[in-house]
């Protein structure tokens, strides 16, 4: 067998995950990374998250269906069905409980990625949501600033000069 023999069509396979050549010598389907982020996948879903809602929350899964189906299935805050990438992410007050868990009674609901996050950097504060809120609701600083030339979409009507 000469050098380029080793990438005829015959003799080598690709990953049937991310197509990456793969080392004749192997009998995989897939390439060493797939392979162990399918393997840690599949560890973190069936295997622990069960005893990870225990320690951190207090909570089995169980619990969790049932507070997932109080909420119709949905993030506690915007109402999606989407959690993101897994699943929904428990919510507790970090002040009851010391960094890195809860004791289960201060569990406020469960909330999809986006809300998750958007809480969490805003350091679970009442105050800086209620600030974001106003800052959200207020007329543009730029809008009070200028006055816009158009106000609606109609009031350029018969106006020719650019595209609509």
């Amino acid at each position: 067998m000469t050098p380029g023999d080793c990438h005829s069509p015959a003799t080598y396979r690709v990953c049937s995950n991310c197509g990456e050549v793969l080392n004749p010598a192997t009998n995989r389907s897939r390439c060493r990374a797939c392979f162990n982020e399918a393997a840690r996948a599949r560890y973190h879903k069936d295997q622990q998250w069960p005893g990870h809602l225990r320690r951190r929350y207090g909570m089995t899964v169980e619990d969790y269906d049932a507070l997932l189906s109080a909420q119709n299935n949905c993030c506690a805050v915007c109402g999606t069905d989407d959690p993101g990438k897994n699943r929904f992410h428990v919510d507790h007050d970090h002040a009851c409980c010391p960094a890195g868990g809860s004791c289960g009674k201060c569990v406020r609901g469960l909330l999809c990625g986006n809300c998750n996050r958007g809480i969490g950097y805003l350091k679970d504060d009442a105050a800086i949501v209620a600030k974001a809120l106003e800052y959200l609701t207020a007329p543009s600083r730029r809008q009070s600033a200028h006055t816009p030339h158009f106000t609606t979409a109609d009031s350029h009507e018969g106006n020719d000069d650019g595209p609509r």
